[in-house]
């Protein structure tokens, strides 16, 4: 037996992996106790992840649909049918025919970020969606109005905060989302050892909650007001930082007039948060000792995601603690993130969508569009899709509507591991490489890093069947459709590359094998404009510490181009949005006093694809929703007892409860990512289908957040009732 080096690819912290093999066989996975920052520490999903990588359910051939079901075909054949099929639609229809869908695991896949985007543009087609809508494209819109760039995020620096203001966050279960902290849970307890304070404010009282110095429930969807209350509490006291407040005199003005309205008396009539809580959390937020305000995708799924994200960076910026020691940093990263980004060219996607109107957020439109944009009458509407690791069915809301659009496709093509409930419609499934068996370089996250580091992993194992990593399966369609996948944004990379000496000029690699293109893309990005060589990276197994932060670089560095890095404290669009947001207080009020809805992150799943490993999932069997006490005794419901949950358009679920002290009054929590079926390929999980949350939630155009149409999935009005009809648990 031996031992390979790696690094986790699920989430954020990217924690350090000691995988033991026989030969070429995974047989299990164990958190390397020398990485420098996770300490052997990993969470069960990455522990589970031999499961998966073992799993029989996975996908190891080409498969295409016949009469009787799916049957396994030839690369050739699959690649062939369906450049054939894309080229013909295309040619006929347009490329606005065709679209694509990129789900949450390609943002930790470096090459198939740059892969995947690249594939839409050779394409033509501006019908690109990601996850990103039911999760953080909102902090995207709010980054670039606000600091100048869709990709500057700053993140709260734990190692020396002093008091930590968490919304909407429980990285305790999750890890910290758009912050690479390994090790979560240990970096919030530092904080409270070195006698700092941990304040959650969350519906629920999370398991992150339970680690910190107080926690405040709060009223689903009324971030908003809370965050514009702490402001005023920070202007009318005079507490706020007077650098930045110059950098936008006539944007601090109007917040000014803004954030008056709302001191923390009104708000707590709609937060439910008590007025003098909201003053003293304002008071040490801008306060002498460093602090930061951080929230996560809490704040992000209600009604005004965009606007919550907007105040937290302006309170960030104002409490006198930003791009400073203890307070709120600008990582820089390995390569700079604004580098990255223009050269993927998302910034030049500037048209919006049709239906509705948005604006292309990283170059992709809201997810909730898609179904409408395949069931429009219009002779060009979309024909075709083609998914990677993703699984809009069970992701987008109102998937009533998105069973009939599929159903509707003229091709549909899935790129995964697994054939999943969006699979399960499919004409091809095209099998792909999963972290241990393709390379990788940690440059997408690195520019959230909390403690700077720098990671290179080659593949761990050989592919047991015939997956192909992503990347290679969309080179090898385009070049079959006629047109250049690395063309357009990413030749200035390849121009570079050529410049290059030896191996990566001539794009040959060790034995002058042909290197792939996304590397020699990789390597040239990292050769003029990263921290370290390449090659430094490659031949560290554990990664390479970058250098520490340098505090205060935001307010004198100027960005790529020449641009400034600039502040705008209140974009135009914003404040007027914030303005209409006094009407929606108001209806509020007025409405009927019912349940609201919220999501629940569970240790022992990971989005929709993670239900098919047994000793992950263990004795869940399900996903169940979670009442206050008080409220089951109403509704006469106890543990185990049936629920029917109906949304605000009609559609239902009927799922098992669970009682809990931990949740808010009136508030109702039913974890995402569940209601397996539709003849998917995953025989454990579909013992276990649970239900599909994303069936209640709408997908009407005029309800999708207005700045990054993102998905109305939390604060929802939703119905809660006993069910006594004799229906199999867990069925929607």
């Amino acid at each position: 037996m031996k031992e390979r080096l790696t690094f986790c690819r699920l989430c954020e912290p990217m924690c350090g992996l000691s995988v033991r093999l026989e030969g070429n066989k995974v047989v299990g996975i164990r958190g390397d106790r020398a990485h420098p920052l996770s300490r052997g520490w990993l969470c069960r999903r990455g522990v589970a992840f031999a499961e998966i990588h073992n799993d029989p359910d996975r996908l190891r051939h080409p498969l295409q649909k016949g009469p009787g079901g799916f049957e396994r075909t030839s690369w050739e054949t699959a690649l062939g049918e369906t450049a054939s099929a894309l080229a013909r639609i295309r040619t006929r229809f347009g490329p606005r025919a065709i679209a694509v869908y990129m789900g949450n695991p390609m943002a930790f896949c470096t090459y198939g970020t740059f892969a995947v985007p690249a594939f839409v543009r050779a394409i033509g087609t501006p019908h690109f969606f990601t996850s990103g809508s039911q999760d953080c494209n909102n902090k995207f819109v709010a980054s670039r109005e606000v600091l100048g760039s869709p990709v500057r995020h700053p993140v709260p620096d734990l190692d020396h905060v002093r008091y930590l203001l968490m919304i909407g966050a429980n990285p305790v279960v999750s890890g910290m989302s758009f912050a690479q902290v390994p090790r979560p849970a240990e970096a919030l307890r530092s904080i409270r050892r070195r006698g700092g304070e941990i304040v959650v404010v969350d519906p629920r009282r999370t398991e992150t909650a339970r680690l910190a110095s107080e926690h405040l429930f709060i009223e689903p969807d009324t971030d908003f007001f809370f965050l514009l209350s702490l402001l005023h509490v920070i202007l009318d006291e005079g507490l706020w930082d007077r650098r930045w407040a110059s950098r936008d005199p006539d944007g601090f003005e109007t917040l000014r007039v803004l954030a008056e309205r709302w001191p923390p008396e009104r708000s707590e009539g709609v937060t439910g948060i008590p007025a003098e809580k909201t003053r003293r959390i304002a008071r040490r937020l801008a306060g002498p000792e460093p602090a930061a305000a951080y929230g996560s995708i809490g704040i992000s799924l209600g009604r005004s995601g965009t606007l919550n994200y907007w105040l937290l960076l302006v309170l960030n910026l104002l409490s006198g603690h930003f791009d400073a020691k203890g307070g709120s940093l600008l990582s820089p990263g390995l390569v700079d993130a604004d580098l990255l980004y223009r050269l993927s060219g998302a910034e030049k996607l500037r048209a919006r969508s049709r239906t509705g109107g948005f604006q292309p957020v990283l170059g992709t439109y809201p997810a909730a569009l898609l179904s409408h944009e395949i069931l429009s009458p219009r002779e060009d509407r979309i024909r075709a899709l083609v998914v990677v690791a993703g699984n809009p069915l069970l992701s987008v809301p109102n998937e009533d509507r998105l069973r009939q659009a599929l159903e509707k496709l003229d091709l549909l093509v899935c790129l995964d591991l697994y054939r999943n409930e969006t699979g399960s419609f499919a004409h091809f499934l095209l099998p792909t490489t999963d972290i241990l068996e393709r390379e990788d370089l940690d440059i997408s996250h690195a520019g959230l890093q909390v403690r700077r580091y720098g990671m290179y992993t080659p593949a761990v194992v050989e592919p047991d069947g015939e997956q192909k990593p992503e990347w290679e399966i969309l080179e090898e369609i385009a070049a079959r459709m006629g047109v250049r996948l690395w063309g357009r944004a990413l030749a200035s990379c390849l121009r570079a590359a050529e410049r290059l000496s030896g191996g990566l000029a001539r794009g040959r690699g060790p034995g002058d094998k042909p290197q792939p293109v996304p590397r020699m893309i990789l390597k040239a990005i990292v050769r003029f404009f990263g921290e370290v060589d390449f090659g430094r990276l490659a031949a560290s197994s554990r990664g390479v510490p970058l250098s520490p932060h340098v505090y205060g670089r935001f307010g004198r560095r100027r960005a790529l181009a020449g641009r400034p890095a600039r502040v705008r404290l209140a974009p135009e669009a914003f404040v007027q949005e914030a303005w209409r947001m006094e009407e929606a207080a108001a209806a509020r009020r007025a409405e009927a006093s019912g349940f609201r809805l919220i999501g629940k992150r569970e240790r022992h799943t990971h989005n929709t694809w993670m239900h098919n490993a047994r000793g992950l999932v263990g004795a869940e069997t399900t996903n169940y929703a979670y009442l206050h006490p008080e409220d089951a005794k109403e509704i006469g419901v106890s543990d185990g007892d049936r629920v029917r949950i109906r949304g605000p358009e009609g559609r239902e679920v009927i799922v098992p409860c669970r009682v809990s002290e931990d949740l808010r009054r009136k508030v109702v929590a039913l974890p995402h990512g569940w209601g397996h079926g539709y003849e998917a390929g995953w025989s454990f999980a579909r013992e276990r289908s649970g239900v599909n949350v994303n069936r209640l939630l709408t997908d009407a155009f005029w309800k999708l957040e207005p700045f990054a149409g993102m998905a109305w999935m939390s604060g929802v009005p939703v119905e809660v009732e006993r069910c006594n009809l004799d229906r199999k648990e867990g069925q929607g």
